[in-house]
């Protein structure tokens, strides 16, 4: 890594896991293979694996896609104007591949019109990474030029890295939670909404480092609560989990064979409307034995009724 100590490669995970903030762009002094090595390999902190260098035609630049910002994230926003205008008018000359495949929880955050990833993000420890597929500077694009974009980023970037501490207590439903308790020999449980509780065990981690507590069982938006094992939670690690917003973006309605093929087995589909309620209400009347019960309940009535009056006939 030409000008880069190998104090410095070393040092720059740790400072990162310790809740620092970095971002990374390219340029042309950067190394595909020697990035990977340094920082994919030996000290795991790009998002991905990079590859070539992508060259757009002169005549023909690379443009980024605003309306493929991921939501939810930091930079959601550049989704909506005027971000979108000033960002999709960005004109990229150069950018970094990367390889998508490769371990090491990257997301990507924002692609060009190529579809070929230019910000992605990748939290370690207790902080996080921004990787820019191309420059930072005018040598690879016209970007600094367009301030709106440009400056607008990197202030929403700077107030997410030092917002991290808060945002840390802040996931959506899915994510992974990770917490660092203040007593790292004694056992902890997770109190789910709804009052589950889930056994963690004993913080763990790697050594040197700080002992974290980490679970992905969190399918549901609520209060997630760390305590001690058997006790009821203090004030002290309380993580807010809210809705993905990603699992109402397709609202169109499902055929009745999808649903089937969805459940693996056949439902009774019933939809909404003024007349949904009597709907319902036949479909249970057609599954409920509580009238078939009643009436033979009444023929054995009626039965026992003609059997006293047939034995006490006076023949």
């Amino acid at each position: 890594m030409p000008g880069l100590s190998s104090e410095f490669v070393a040092r720059l995970p740790q400072f990162v896991r310790e809740g620092g903030g970095l971002i990374v762009g390219a340029g042309d002094n950067v190394s595909a293979a020697g990035y990977n090595a340094a920082f994919a390999s030996a000290n795991p902190l790009l998002p991905f694996a990079l590859t070539e260098v992508v060259t757009a035609p002169a005549d023909k630049p690379l443009k980024p896609a605003p309306d493929s910002t991921a939501s939810p994230s930091f930079l959601a926003r550049f989704k909506d104007e005027p971000f979108s205008t000033v960002t999709s008018a960005v004109e990229v000359e150069k950018c970094f591949g990367v390889d998508e495949s490769s371990p090491g929880g990257g997301r990507v955050l924002m692609r060009l019109s190529s579809q070929q990833p230019w910000l992605t993000r990748r939290s370690l420890g207790d902080g996080e990474v921004l990787f820019v597929g191309t420059s930072l500077d005018a040598t690879w694009t016209n970007w600094p030029a367009k301030a709106g974009s440009y400056l607008s980023l990197l202030q929403l970037t700077m107030a997410h890295f030092v917002g991290k501490t808060a945002n840390d207590f802040n996931r959506v439903a899915g994510e992974k939670l990770t917490w660092t308790p203040p007593d790292a020999t004694r056992a902890y449980d997770l109190l789910k909404p709804g009052g589950v509780r889930l056994k963690l065990g004993v913080p763990s981690g790697v050594a040197g480092e700080k002992l974290a507590l980490t679970t992905s069982d969190t399918p549901n938006a609520g209060l997630y609560r760390f305590a001690f094992e058997g006790e009821e939670p203090t004030g002290q690690g309380v993580v807010a989990v809210s809705p993905d917003l990603r699992e109402s973006e397709n609202l169109e309605v499902m055929s009745d064979a999808e649903a089937t093929e969805l459940l693996g087995f056949r439902p009774v589909l019933i939809l909404a409307g003024p007349d949904s309620a009597d709907a319902m209400a036949t479909e249970r009347g057609k599954r409920e034995w509580t009238v078939w019960v009643l009436l033979g309940l009444f023929a054995v009535a009626v039965g026992e009724s003609l059997w006293a009056w047939f034995c006490g006939k006076a023949w």
